[in-house]
């Protein structure tokens, strides 16, 4: 697909098991039609941009990467 190909030419690493800072991609129902969004996992928690704001959700992501940084045990955001 071309959300796997993009993620793989940036260096990502393909996940089942999303945490926090990872990055996926949710499908989302609304009256209009459904969707697709990119979100970023908290740990908990998927949060995304949207017309009033941040957009906290629980789902469960189509497919999800691992960004190399969030990786490292040093990291902390």
């Amino acid at each position: 697909s071309i959300m796997a190909d993009g993620a793989t030419a940036a260096g990502l690493s393909p996940t089942d098991s999303p945490t926090r800072g990872d990055i996926g991609v949710l499908p989302v129902f609304s009256a209009s039609a459904p969707a697709l969004i990119g979100a970023i996992c908290t740990g908990t928690r998927w949060v995304a941009n949207s017309e009033r704001g941040l957009r906290f959700m629980r789902a469960t992501p189509l497919a999800a990467w691992s960004l190399p940084i969030c990786q490292r045990r040093s990291f902390s955001p």
